[in-house]
Parts: C-alpha cells; sequence; structure tokens
C-alpha cells in the first residue's frame, strides 16, 4: 500500500462522519518539497473554502499521529473541480 492509499485508510471515516466525500489523495513533488493534496466533495452543495479548512484542521493532526508522510510536506485541502478553493496550512 503506498502512502495515498495509507492517508485515505486513516482519514476517509473522518472525512465521511464530518459529512464530505473523500474524493481523491494526491502526494506529489515540486520545487523540492512535498505537497500532499486532498480532495474533498460534497452531494449536496459546492465545497467552500471554509470545508476546505474544517477538513484542514480535522485530518491535519491524524495524518502526523498516523507517521505516513516521510519529511516535511505541504497541506493542501480542495474541492476535486475548484482547485482555487484551497487552503493550505
Amino acid at each position: 500500500m503506498n502512502s495515498a492509499e495509507s492517508i485515505k485508510g486513516v482519514i476517509s471515516q473522518a472525512v465521511q462522519n464530518a459529512g464530505y466525500v473523500l474524493a481523491d489523495v494526491k502526494i506529489t513533488f515540486e520545487h523540492g518539497r512535498q505537497n500532499l493534496t486532498i480532495y474533498i466533495d460534497t452531494t449536496s452543495r459546492p465545497v467552500s473554502m471554509g470545508d476546505c479548512i474544517t477538513i484542514s484542521k480535522l485530518i491535519n493532526p491524524m495524518i502526523e499521529q498516523a507517521g505516513i508522510m516521510n519529511g516535511a510536506y505541504f497541506l493542501n485541502v480542495s474541492s476535486p473541480t475548484r482547485p482555487k478553493n484551497e487552503h493550505k496550512l
């Protein structure tokens, strides 16, 4: 199981319990830094910036505690269809 799949396993239930759908998890490397992007969605309305902030605050400690990511990383939470709603923590 790769890191993205491991992260999905750690956070999916919490994201669902908060009323969101975990659409995807991507790990990329840009400009010498590791980026973890979590894509969330809802079934009833568009994802807002506030939704991204809420989920970011919810899952960040879970990812840290699980120790899945190797080294420093930037956490981004976004809707899958509107990347302008990204919130970086």
